[in-house]
């Protein structure tokens, strides 16, 4: 049947034995982990003799279950304090960045033994459905040490 205005109703438009029913999209949008620091210590020590520990903590993810965790170093490479989430990602993709360890569920590396020089020690931290973010800080490993001063290198480094 027409209605007055010459349109259609749905249910007129249906063959008989088939019903419209409204439907609905739910698209759930799946948030970077957030809230997390990434600390080293100490943040300067000696060039393969101080055994730095990096932690990472506090990353909050509303709809994971689990988070994994990745450890970078940029050798000779310093993230400006105001570092944006791009430019650490894009950071990552460089060959100046190399992973010390994989992705774990861990969210530590005990202990670095860093190279000489002014590093920055990034971790890439992920929740189960692949959204990512990236955070740095620094580290800095005097250099060398000549052969007489390593008892006391040594046991400085022991602390």
């Amino acid at each position: 049947d027409m209605a007055k205005d010459g349109a259609r109703s749905r249910a007129d438009l249906a063959e008989p034995g088939v019903f419209f029913a409204p439907t609905a999209a739910v698209t759930r949008v799946n948030r970077q982990p957030t809230g997390g620091v990434l600390k080293v210590s100490p943040q300067q020590g000696l060039a393969l003799l101080t055994p730095f520990h990096v932690s990472t903590a506090g990353w909050q993810d509303e709809d994971a279950e689990e988070l994994s965790f990745e450890f970078f170093v940029a050798l000779n490479t310093t993230v400006p304090d105001n570092a944006t989430a791009a430019y650490l990602s894009a950071l990552l993709a460089t060959t100046a960045a190399q992973r010390i360890l994989p992705a774990t569920r861990v969210p530590r590396v005990d202990p670095w033994l860093s190279p000489p020089g002014v590093h920055s020690l990034l971790v890439r931290v992920t929740d189960t459905w692949g959204a990512a973010v990236v955070v740095a800080t620094a580290v800095t490993a005097s250099g060398a040490v000549r052969v007489d001063q390593l008892p006391g290198a040594l046991a400085q480094a022991d602390g």
